[in-house]
């Protein structure tokens, strides 16, 4: 799929761009300067706001601890690591449902970049030994109803800043079972299970399995069981914004 920027865009350009977030002239006049500096600010940095974190799955926790109660319980317990650029929170939540609603590949690129700067000097941060990253799946239905999956989108672009292959066709997401939005987090974990099925040996392999927002962590668990029954060695989520419930 290629990405165009659309006749409004080039109108914002010629006009002078405007803030994603705000809808603020731009003094820029460079595209991909998509927010404004004051906007850029407001970005809630994880890094930034979270002192400590559950080394599994993100969750913010107290200094004491290591892991979170969910994952000392053993519910993510086929995740190895999980790293987050922000917490699910204004602005960026905006940016993420821009991104969910059309193929935007300035948004996917602004905040694969900012990812990666907000985590790469973290010490728990490492590409090294990585095979693939694998973009969460998506149904057919939900596919063709939205044109895109996001997730590829922004897989796409870090493999381009990564060096690091993606494989978009190792898992495909056979169950159609909504949306998780809703639902509690036993039921999250419930409706994911089995939704996902795997093309290929996965022997040995390590992979960072990417996606936009993680809220409990039940759909990239469960696709971190699949790669591991068919042999992965590791399974390490890179998600652009963490959801602190």
């Amino acid at each position: 799929m290629s990405f165009q920027f659309s006749i409004e865009n080039f109108i914002n350009y010629l006009l002078g761009c405007r803030c994603l977030i705000c809808n603020k002239k731009i003094s820029s006049i460079d595209l991909e300067q998509l927010i404004c500096n004051q906007c850029l600010q407001l970005l809630p940095k994880f890094s930034r706001q979270v002192e400590n974190a559950c080394r599994i799955c993100a969750l913010p926790i107290v200094k004491e601890l290591t892991i979170c109660k969910y994952c000392e319980n053993g519910e993510l317990e086929y995740l190895d690591k999980t790293l987050a650029g922000y917490i699910y929170d204004f602005p960026v939540r905006n940016l993420i449902l821009k991104l969910k609603s059309t193929p935007n590949r300035a948004i996917a690129k602004f905040l694969i970049t900012e990812l990666l700067n907000s985590i790469i000097d973290l010490p728990s941060y490492s590409v090294e030994n990585i095979n693939q990253i694998i973009p969460m799946p998506i149904h057919d239905n939900r596919l063709s109803l939205r044109g895109f999956n996001q997730s590829i989108v922004l897989a796409k672009l870090l493999a381009k800043q990564t060096g690091i292959p993606v494989n978009i066709n190792l898992v495909n997401k056979i169950k159609d079972n909504g949306v998780q939005e809703g639902r509690t987090r036993k039921q999250r974990f419930q409706n994911i299970k089995n939704s996902f099925n795997v093309s290929a040996n996965c022997q040995n392999q390590n992979y960072i399995l990417i996606d936009d927002v993680m809220t409990t962590g039940a759909s990239i668990n469960e696709l971190a069981r699949v790669l591991k029954k068919q042999g992965a060695n590791s399974c390490n989520a890179l998600v652009v914004c963490r959801a602190v419930l």
